[in-house]
């Protein structure tokens, strides 16, 4: 067995236990619902032994018709019980599921892998319902084992050889299994892969409309899904197919066993050994339905989820930040009712910065990739520090690594002297509040996306709004901070968009403020203004600022200049022009780029990273 495996079938027990009293209830349900019906094999055992004659004395024929009826409707009853609770138990499996991979994404290191959000979105909808699936068919199962443990005590004192026969089926079930588990769970895999792929790329198309459109690309972006949906109906099928293989291959090895249990059955009855009686009782808990071939469906079935299980977990942990497995092991019950738990304010980690000193720094990102290399720099409180330097050069590879955002191969953060040991868990507010170079908001209010979560009554937000230099917009909107700014804030100007994610930043009073590329959607005027008033708050944050226009580079306290993921050079802007080559044609280049945004690295400054 491999780790993956055990793994998955560690979480598998842990969340068998994850609602004790649910499951309990599913149980006893589902037990009296699968016991029950041994009683009418017994009933009519008596039933036909009493009309063959072969009984002294007993119940009536009416008597046992009356315990037959009473049986059926407690059986109804059981019936309910057992659906309702298995219901709910699965309800309550795939929302733990789900609530701890939100934990584990919302998490300061987040999601780190390159999914879409249509791809993710499929994990989360569909490999926690695979997960999820086990859990509920072990829970009533165990209903059924009583049961079968049942049948096999009455059939024992009836027949040992039969008795013997009859669960032979599910010895076989559990061979078939174990035979059949590795094209299972690899059919299962290739078609969850194909399903994501699917919903990535209709995600992307969804995005990207008007580039398709722009591009004139309808029709080879429609043979594209085609073919994806093409790989996907296929993978599907087979999937599917092997299922139904299986359940077919376990219905017929319950048919075979009825076959022999009936050849010797004639044996037996020609010598007198064996009554009508038994015969009814034999094939009532043997046949489809009955107990026995109810533990051979509950085995193999769950056998067969359990292997695509396996392939889900591995899948769902591939979402989880690197070290936060764990998190899915969670099994505290969810909040289910009455209000929402308030949310506790962030607590402050450490003394106000004083100095923020980072050493020897370093990122690989692959033998293509744009990495850093043994980065020094420092930053002083209240002070203005830029980083600067061409596409490519690691400008925004090193903000993300200081921050926690990717980890680091080497180096040594220190915050007052204090080493940071977990990056992505401490450069959070109140320490520290990022804006990145892609600012995302969600398909709320203007006021939802600055606060988000924060209680109004607790923070300035107008302040917030007057630094991002967002006050005037603001009051042109239809709704002011109650206009809804669509998915991805797309009823705002590129610029509304970055002032609303610096908003987000400001009333948050964060000790230190990292900006990724603010300004790149910002008018010279408007990108002047938001520092200026930046440096005119009372409390002056210490910024770390990743531009290439002007304005910043002015403001700069030090810059720090950027080549092939190693600082060439740093010092204040007169310094650097007056010595650096490179410096001056990143300065002359922003001289001749338009004034809205496009700089020395273009329109690919708004979709590449450093």
């Amino acid at each position: 067995m491999t780790t993956q495996t055990i793994t998955n079938r560690t979480y598998f027990w842990r969340l068998m236990g994850a609602t004790p009293l649910v499951s309990l209830l599913v149980f006893l349900f589902n037990a009296l619902y699968a016991v029950l019906p041994l009683a009418f094999g017994l009933i009519l055992r008596a039933f036909f032994d009493t009309l063959s004659g072969a009984t002294q004395a007993g119940w009536n024929v009416w008597t046992l018709i009356a315990l037959y009826m009473g049986t059926r409707l407690a059986l109804q009853v059981a019936e309910l019980g057992a659906a309702g609770s298995s219901a709910y138990h699965y309800e309550i499996v795939r929302v733990l599921l789900r609530r701890n991979l939100f934990r584990a994404a919302l998490a300061p290191a987040g999601v780190r892998n390159s999914l879409s959000s249509g791809e993710i979105v499929d994990r989360f909808e569909n490999d926690t319902s695979a997960v999820a699936e086990p859990i509920f068919i072990a829970t009533y199962g165990m209903g059924v084992l009583v049961a079968s443990v049942v049948s096999l005590w009455v059939l024992l004192s009836i027949n040992v050889p039969l008795t013997v026969v009859a669960f032979s089926a599910t010895i076989l079930s559990v061979l078939l299994m174990n035979a059949l588990g590795g094209r299972i769970q690899a059919f299962h895999e290739a078609a969850r892969v194909a399903s994501e792929r699917l919903s990535g790329l209709l995600t992307q198309f969804l995005h990207g409309v008007q580039a398709l459109q722009v591009a004139g690309a309808e029709d080879a972006a429609v043979a594209h899904f085609g073919q994806l949906a093409h790989g996907r109906r296929q993978a599907v099928v087979r999937d599917e197919v092997l299922n139904t293989i299986v359940r077919s291959m376990n219905e017929t090895t319950v048919s075979l066993t009825i076959g022999v249990l009936l050849l010797f059955v004639a044996q037996m009855q020609n010598s007198g050994q064996f009554t009508v009686g038994d015969l009814a009782l034999f094939i009532t808990y043997v046949a489809s339905g009955g107990a026995v071939s109810e533990v051979v469906e509950w085995v193999a079935r769950l056998l067969r989820h359990l292997r695509r299980a396996d392939v889900s977990m591995a899948r769902l942990n591939e979402l989880a930040p690197n070290g936060a497995s764990d998190q899915l092991l969670d099994t505290k019950p969810p909040h289910l009712h009455g209000a929402l738990p308030a949310v506790a304010p962030p607590a402050r980690l450490a003394e106000p910065l004083r100095e923020l000193r980072v050493t020897g720094l370093s990122r690989s990102m692959g033998e293509n990739g744009r990495g850093i290399e043994q980065v020094d720099l420092t930053l002083t409180r209240g002070s203005f520090t830029v980083i600067t330097g061409r596409i490519g050069s690691g400008k925004s590879v090193l903000v993300q690594t200081l921050l926690g955002l990717l980890p680091r191969d080497s180096g040594e953060i220190t915050w007052n002297g204090v080493p940071v040991a977990d990056p992505a868990s401490f450069f959070v507010p109140p320490q520290c509040a990022y804006t990145s170079q892609l600012p995302r908001l969600f398909s709320d209010t203007v006021r939802a996306n600055i606060l988000m979560g924060l209680p109004e009554a607790s923070v300035d937000l107008d302040a917030a709004l007057h630094a991002a230099v967002l006050e005037r917009d603001v009051a042109q909107l239809d709704e002011g901070l109650e206009t809804v700014v669509g998915p991805r804030g797309v009823k705002l100007s590129g610029g509304q968009i970055q002032r609303t994610a610096a908003a987000r930043m400001f009333v948050r009073n964060a000790d230190l403020l990292v900006f990724d590329d603010l300004s790149s959607a910002l008018d010279v005027e408007t990108e002047k203004l938001l520092w200026e008033r930046l440096a005119a708050r009372p409390e002056r944050p210490t910024c770390l600022v990743v531009s290439h226009r002007r304005a910043a580079l002015r403001r700069a306290d030090q810059i720090i200049l950027l080549k092939e993921g190693k600082i060439a050079d740093r010092g204040t802007l007169n310094e650097l022009l007056a010595r650096s080559d490179e410096m001056r044609a990143l300065w002359q280049l922003e001289a001749t780029a338009p004034s809205s945004g496009q700089g020395i690295n273009g329109e690919l400054m708004s979709t590449r990273a450093g």
